[in-house]
């Protein structure tokens, strides 16, 4: 499949068997990319956002930061949701960092 230049090629019933499988186990890397699949190339809308913040509820800071740039754009009653999820994307982030040194 083309879509826009890129590139894609359908997986075996085998790799939707174990993305399906992570789903269901709610893990926050798989649930993040398939949003971002879903909502970028499959144009299912709703269906990516919810999965982006089921990712974020799970602590997954890129999906907490993607949600916060998405309602940057959503217009200005979502700007001070969005501030608030990208500051607290960057406290645990800079915490996550400020440990490991």
């Amino acid at each position: 499949m083309e879509l826009g230049g890129l590139r894609f090629r359908g997986w075996s019933d085998q790799k939707h068997a174990v993305v399906n499988k992570y789903i269901e186990m709610r893990n926050p890397n798989i649930l993040f990319r398939n949003g971002l699949m879903k909502l970028f190339f499959l144009e299912v809308k709703h269906e990516g956002k919810t999965m982006l913040e089921e990712a974020s509820a799970l602590g997954h800071l890129d999906s907490s930061f993607f949600l916060g740039m998405m309602l940057t754009v959503e217009g200005r009653h979502k700007k001070q949701e969005a501030l608030d999820m990208l500051n607290n994307a960057y406290r645990i982030a800079k915490g996550f960092v400020g440990s490991l040194v």
